[in-house]
C-alpha cells in the first residue's frame, strides 16, 4: 500500500511535489486522481502522477482531501514520457570541500570529475551560477570602502570583458578605479564570483573543452541567443554556462549533467521569497539533464546542504 504520492500542481515549476498519504487515503488514491494539498499558506488542487513508498528527503505534508476517486487522466498520460527516470541529484557540501582541500575553489572535485567524464564520453553539461559579471563588488583594502551606484546605493559589479563597473538595477556604469575615491589608496581588490569568472575557470580547468556562455551580457538580440543555443544543441559546445537563461525549458537530449556552482546565491537575497525562488530555479535547471536515452545527473553545490530549498 503506497505511503506517498507525487502531485502535479498549477504552479510555474517543471516538477511534481511529494505528499504523504493519510491511512484513510492510502487505498483510495491512484495516479490520475484529483487531490487537495497544502502548498505554502494555500490549498491547491492537483493531479496525482504517481504513488510509491519512497520517503522524501524532507518531511512531507499530508494530502488534505481526495476530490474524485475516478482517475482524471487516461493510463497513457500517467507515466513520464518514455518512462525516463528523473536525474539523480547530489549535493556536494562546500564546507567539507574546503576543510579537505584548504582551497577556495569555484568547483568541487566531484563537479570537476563529473564534467571531465561527460567531455570524455562526448556528452554535454550545463553549469549554472545565477549571478552576472566577473566579481560581485570592488573594495579598498586600506579603508574598506566599496564602489557603489550613485543612483541605487548598491555595490557595482565588475564586468571584466567591458572593463567597467555596472549596476544591475539601473544600468549605471563607470570605469574601474585605479585608486580608492575616499582614501586614494591603490590597493583595490575584487571580491565574489559571477558567471564570467565561471566561464574563465572552466576554460582553465578543461582547456580542451568547447565552452559557451549564455546570459544577458553575451546576447545582443534574439538572433545571438538562438545562435548560441542552436550551436549547443548541435553539439558544437561541450559545456554551456550562464545564469538563469540556461535553465529555461531547453530540451537537449545529449545533456546528461547539470552543475549548480552555488545554490546559496539566491538564498542570501533579502527577500522572503528567496527560498521559494531558489527552489524553483534549482528544479527548473535540474530538469535539463537526462532528457534523452542516457540518464541524467545533477550536482548542487552549497554551504547549506540541509536547507529545505536545496535538500
Amino acid at each position: 500500500m503506497p505511503l506517498y504520492c507525487d502531485v502535479s500542481l498549477p504552479v510555474p515549476l517543471d516538477t511534481s511535489f511529494t505528499f504523504a498519504l493519510p491511512a484513510s487515503l492510502q487505498h483510495r488514491v491512484l495516479p490520475g486522481c484529483w487531490v487537495i494539498v497544502p502548498f505554502g499558506p494555500r490549498k491547491l488542487t492537483g493531479v496525482v502522477v504517481g504513488c510509491h513508498d519512497r520517503a522524501p528527503t524532507a518531511d512531507a505534508r499530508d494530502v488534505l482531501r481526495l476530490v474524485d476517486e475516478d482517475p482524471a487522466l487516461p493510463p497513457e498520460l500517467r507515466e513520464r514520457i518514455e518512462k525516463r527516470p528523473l536525474p539523480r541529484a547530489e549535493i556536494p557540501d562546500l564546507r567539507l570541500e574546503f576543510l579537505e582541500t584548504r582551497r577556495n575553489s569555484l568547483f568541487t572535485r566531484r563537479l570537476v570529475d563529473a564534467v571531465r567524464e561527460r567531455v570524455r564520453l562526448g556528452e554535454q553539461a550545463i553549469v549554472l551560477l545565477n549571478r552576472r559579471g566577473f566579481s560581485t563588488f570592488v573594495a579598498c583594502r586600506s579603508c574598506g570602502a566599496r564602489v557603489e551606484c550613485r543612483n541605487c546605493s548598491v555595490t557595482l559589479t565588475y564586468h571584466r570583458r567591458e572593463q567597467r563597473l555596472l549596476c544591475h538595477y539601473c544600468d549605471y556604469a563607470e570605469p574601474v578605479p585605479s585608486a580608492c575615491v575616499k582614501c586614494e589608496s591603490e590597493h583595490i581588490y575584487f571580491l565574489g564570483s559571477g558567471s564570467e569568472k565561471v566561464e574563465e575557470t572552466l576554460h582553465q580547468t578543461f582547456p580542451r573543452a568547447r565552452i559557451a556562455r549564455l546570459e544577458r551580457d553575451t546576447v545582443r538580440g534574439r538572433n545571438q541567443y538562438e545562435i548560441i543555443l542552436s550551436a549547443f544543441r548541435d553539439s558544437n559546445y561541450d559545456v554551456l554556462t550562464g545564469t538563469q537563461m540556461i535553465a529555461q525549458g531547453h530540451d537537449i537530449p545529449n545533456v546528461t549533467l547539470v552543475g549548480v556552482v552555488s545554490a546559496d546565491v539566491g538564498l542570501g537575497l533579502p527577500d522572503f521569497r528567496a527560498a521559494e525562488r531558489t527552489f524553483q530555479l534549482l528544479t527548473q535547471v535540474a530538469g535539463r539533464a537526462g532528457r534523452g536515452q542516457r540518464p541524467g545527473q545533477v550536482l548542487i553545490q552549497t554551504l547549506n546542504p540541509d536547507h529545505y530549498a536545496a535538500a
